[in-house]
């Protein structure tokens, strides 16, 4: 999340969006509540009747980063499908996940019924954080007594971290092992950030940070990720082992591909023939370098070709 997002000014998020979205119709919408941006998002429209929705996540990034990272969104939109890049958040909220849930469950129906898409043709997704907030998501609609949360036939993530426990245990360790590694500071930030929204580490509230997690390794059948078990699900990971060696100092059971390949082998143990994992090794590419949790490792074109095979064979 940008904590200056609130003041940035919307007319150069248009600009930005436009150099990148150049050929297509864009919808934007702006919405505050007590002067605070809480609902703001990009749809590309396709120029015939759309054959879908795709939702894209946007975590704590922003959607015009996530159009510049991939290009899912214009390709997709091209393909004939209306594409929503929503960033729903508050600024002035220590718990912002506290206004994610409730709004994207609120706002799906309402971009169903406004961009007249198909009904039942919805896959929801993201790069990283949104990527878990995407599977979090597809798991609450597909447990028993959320039946008013619109089902996605599909997921996809990208690198999503999935277990917090084990993330949060991996930026200790690193802490501890490796007090001057890069990714230091953004673990003292995260694990912090995670003391202070479930009451104190994961030894202290396990079940606090499992029913946050979108797939839970000390759990029977992974936690919550056991309501994945009848939906097409597709995990991406760029497993240059070599590169977090080298760059990071990290281990691979520290990384985010140790949730990922773990969760697609459960949900294949537990009969999920469409659960895959996708490898894309040496693609992953963030602000032009070489990085294998850059969004740039998804195929747009077979990424496409996935969805017309999940919504319309």
């Amino acid at each position: 999340m940008h904590p200056n997002m609130k003041r940035f000014p919307i007319l150069l998020l248009l600009c930005i969006v436009a150099t990148q979205v150049k050929a297509q119709t864009i919808d934007t919408v702006v919405q505050l509540k007590n002067e605070q941006m809480e609902r703001f998002y990009f749809t590309l429209m396709p120029k015939t009747p759309s054959k879908g929705l795709i939702v894209i996540l946007s975590g704590y990034g922003s959607p015009q980063e996530t159009l510049k990272d991939t290009r899912i969104a214009q390709t997709a939109c091209e393909a004939g499908y209306t594409v929503v890049l929503p960033w729903l958040t508050r600024t002035d909220t220590p718990n912002s996940e506290e206004i994610f849930t409730p709004l994207l469950e609120k706002s799906i129906p309402e971009w169903i019924e406004k961009y007249k898409v198909p009904k039942n043709k919805f896959i929801i997704g993201g790069h990283s954080w949104a990527g878990h907030q995407a599977v979090k998501y597809t798991e609450n609609a597909n447990k028993p007594g959320y039946k008013t949360i619109v089902k996605p036939n599909a997921v996809f993530a990208v690198d999503p971290p999935m277990d917090l426990s084990r993330l949060y245990r991996g930026y200790f360790r690193m802490q501890e092992v490796i007090p001057n590694a890069p990714l230091t500071r953004e673990g003292l930030m995260i694990s912090e950030m995670f003391k202070a929204r479930f009451g104190g580490t994961p030894a202290e509230q396990k079940g606090a940070y499992a029913a946050a997690s979108s797939y839970t390794r000390d759990l029977s059948l992974g936690g919550d990720a056991q309501y994945l078990k009848n939906v097409p699900v597709r995990l991406y990971g760029d497993p240059d082992v070599d590169w977090f060696i080298r760059e990071r100092q990290t281990p691979v059971e520290w990384t985010n591909m140790a949730d990922v390949t773990a969760c697609i082998v459960l949900l294949q143990a537990l009969g999920n023939k469409n659960a895959e994992y996708v490898n894309c090794l040496g693609k992953g590419i963030m602000n032009g370098n070489r990085h294998p949790h850059g969004f740039a490792m998804v195929d747009p074109k077979e990424f496409v070709q996935w969805v017309d095979k999940v919504l319309h064979d």
